[in-house]
């Protein structure tokens, strides 16, 4: 017997909520207290660098690139 729609929708706000409370709950407060992640983040925001984009852009060289890169794409 299939569920019905109320319940799936029902189940459906709740995944919703979960994943909005660990988004902007749970990540913001693993961000302030634990100090690896302060210090990734005081990166990334100091090199405008998006982290999807770059996996290791704590590496010098790959970061200088990635700003290179994006310094001339905007300066063209």
């Amino acid at each position: 017997m299939r569920p019905s729609f109320c319940s799936r929708l029902t189940r459906l706000g709740l995944a919703l909520a979960v994943l909005l409370g660990i988004v902007y709950g749970l990540a913001p407060l693993l961000l302030n207290s634990f100090a690896p992640l302060r210090a990734y983040d005081q990166i990334v925001r100091e090199t405008d660098i998006i982290p999807g984009v770059l996996f290791y852009s704590e590496v010098p060289q790959t970061r200088d690139a990635e700003m290179n890169n994006r310094d001339s794409i905007r300066y063209r």
